[in-house]
C-alpha cells in the first residue's frame, strides 16, 4: 500500500507541474504548494475516492458512469481550494486544469503501473 500511495503522489505531482506549465490561467506558486497538493490529491485518490464511489454507486449506476467525472472534479476542486498558492482566473480555467490534470494523471498511472509489473 505504501509504494502504491507514493507512486500516486508522484503521478499527481508530475501531472500538476505539467498542468501549471501548459496553462496560463492556472498557476501554482512554487514547489511547496505543488508538493502539498500532490500529497493531498494522492490521499484522495487512494483513500477518499474509493469510499465515495462505493457510497454513491446507485447514482453512478443511474448516470451510466458520468458521476465518476463529477466526483473526480469535486475532489480536485476541494483539495486545490484548500491550498494557498494555487489559483485560477475563473471557473473555466479550473475545469480546463481538472481535465488536463485528469488526462495526465491517467497516462502517468498507466505508465507507472506498466513499469511496476
Amino acid at each position: 500500500m505504501g509504494r502504491k500511495f507514493i507512486l500516486r503522489v508522484f503521478a499527481s505531482a508530475v501531472a500538476l507541474a505539467i498542468t501549471d506549465y501548459l496553462m496560463d490561467g492556472f498557476s501554482i506558486a512554487g514547489w511547496p504548494p505543488l508538493l502539498v497538493a500532490a500529497f493531498f490529491l494522492g490521499v484522495t485518490h487512494t483513500f477518499v475516492e474509493p469510499v465515495l464511489k462505493l457510497l454513491t454507486f446507485p447514482v453512478n449506476l443511474l448516470t451510466l458512469g458520468i458521476w465518476n467525472f463529477v466526483l473526480n472534479l469535486i475532489t480536485f476542486l476541494f483539495v486545490l481550494h484548500l491550498i494557498s498558492g494555487i489559483t485560477a482566473h475563473n471557473l473555466l480555467y479550473w475545469l480546463e486544469a481538472w481535465l488536463l490534470y485528469s488526462l495526465l494523471y491517467f497516462v502517468f498511472s498507466l505508465i507507472l503501473r506498466a513499469l511496476n509489473r
